[in-house]
């Protein structure tokens, strides 16, 4: 499985913040879920929060915050540590993703992250910042953030909108539309959300932006976590979640990506499978409805033929 949203950049972060390094108990449990039996690559996330949380969570106070591109390369110094172990085998693939902009001073910093090999980017996460807004508000993309995502199409980093609110959303989506008309090719995804039809969490997409998703050809991730899914028979409606994406919204299967968002590190998480033996889980539910053919698009190639897009020496 290649996983499309997994906040690894922050969790061996955490761990470098707190202990000076990446503890023992990390390396195993990373070991155990990145392998060739498991999971083959992931779009690896390093997320931001409003300066309160940021400071609850991790102990990172606002001076500290300003310091993005230090805290970017630090992690993939990390990454690239685990590799060289042998904790992460090396034909493990990742892309590199920050989720919430708030701290990225400028496009010129923006610039700087793309150098230490940044290739996505969700441009909130549920709070409000200077370029538009999750869920905690009801604004849509301002004038910097319009700027930003434009800057972000042409340097060729994947525009994720899993998080952004609706007028976010949908403002981002018309940035994207205005670009493609100009001849560009953004890669647009939503990496880890499901439909707002079968199971209502503002975290989810309604009917019509999956709809628009879609119609710019856009990607979407559907996420392995319970509270997403439903109120029970996580596996079961997981799969509905796909049929749904596919038979209703009308999503090609080379457009339908999976993501775990896994977030055991910080608390009980709310998986829908075992993450040390997902791939197999995975393909087993897939198998009653899907062709191996698809499934490997779903498991993997999908993912792979994103990397092609973004790929250069950092990835």
């Amino acid at each position: 499985m290649f996983d499309m949203h997994y906040d690894l950049l922050s969790r061996i972060y955490y761990d470098y913040i707190k202990y000076g390094n990446i503890t023992d108990d990390t390396k195993n449990d990373i070991k155990n879920i990145f392998n060739t039996n498991n999971i083959i690559g992931s779009c690896i996330n390093l997320y931001f929060m409003n300066e309160q949380e940021m400071l609850e969570e991790i102990g990172l106070n606002s001076n500290q915050l300003e310091d993005v591109l230090g805290i970017f390369k630090k992690s993939v110094e990390l990454i690239n540590s685990l590799k060289d172990e042998g904790i992460i085998d090396k034909n493990i693939k990742f892309i590199y993703s920050i989720e919430g902009c708030d701290y990225i001073k400028d496009e010129n910093t923006l610039d700087e992250l793309y150098k230490l090999g940044l290739r996505s980017i969700l441009l909130v996460w549920n709070n409000k910042n200077k370029y538009g807004s999750g869920n905690e508000s009801e604004i849509g993309l301002t004038k910097l953030g319009k700027s930003f995502i434009k800057h972000a199409i042409d340097l060729g980093i994947i525009i994720d909108v899993s998080h952004a609110n609706y007028n976010t959303f949908c403002d981002i989506l018309n940035v994207v539309k205005e670009e493609k008309k100009k001849g560009k090719a953004p890669i647009l995804i939503a990496s880890h959300s499901n439909s707002r039809q079968l199971h209502n969490v503002p975290r989810n997409l309604t009917y019509q932006q999956l709809i628009d998703l879609k119609n710019l050809d856009g990607y979407i991730g559907i996420v392995a976590y319970n509270p997403f899914i439903g109120d029970s028979n996580f596996k079961e409606n997981y799969l509905k979640h796909i049929n749904y994406m596919i038979e209703e919204i009308g999503f090609s299967i080379d457009r339908v990506l999976l993501s775990t968002d896994n977030m055991s590190f910080i608390d009980n998480t709310d998986c829908t499978f075992n993450v040390y033996n997902i791939a197999n889980e995975l393909y087993t539910l897939l198998s009653s409805k899907y062709s191996t053919s698809d499934i490997n698009k779903m498991l993997y190639e999908n993912a792979y033929e994103i990397l092609k897009k973004v790929k250069r020496d950092k990835i």
